[in-house]
């Protein structure tokens, strides 16, 4: 039996709670304003290495965001947070991000506060359209 450390661990009760999968990426404009989108297409990869796959379709600004910045974060929301689903539903929701509470991640991104869980991600491997052999 493989033994797994302490931060595969908290990575698996992070992901144990996102059971209908309501969340919001976010990342970091150049002007320290937060832009993000709500999201249910997330998913957990392999735990080691920590790989999550998150789609974002290249027409919406979090693409070119996301890609420009290389990291991002991931909130997955609780039931009592269906307002900030609501409002990063949007088009271009990144003008009025003070109505909510957020925390700066160790890399520089940020995430929604009482979240049920927060991941911060570093941009690996980007597959579009384009890529397809």
């Amino acid at each position: 039996m493989v033994k797994l450390s302490d931060d595969q661990l908290a990575l698996r009760k992070c992901w144990g709670r996102f059971a209908t999968g309501v969340s919001v990426i976010t990342t970091t404009l150049a002007n320290r304003k937060i832009h993000g989108m709500t999201a249910s297409g997330i998913l957990s990869v392999t735990l080691d290495p920590p790989v999550v796959l998150v789609s974002i379709g290249v027409d919406r600004n979090t693409h070119s965001f996301v890609k420009n910045n290389q990291s991002f974060g991931i909130s997955f929301l609780n039931s009592n947070q269906k307002n900030i689903a609501e409002y990063f539903s949007k088009d271009n929701p990144c003008d009025n991000t003070d109505d909510f509470e957020y925390e700066e991640m160790p890399g520089g991104q940020f995430v929604i506060t009482e979240a049920i869980g927060q991941l911060e991600c570093k941009l690996f491997k980007e597959i579009n359209e384009s890529s397809k052999s």
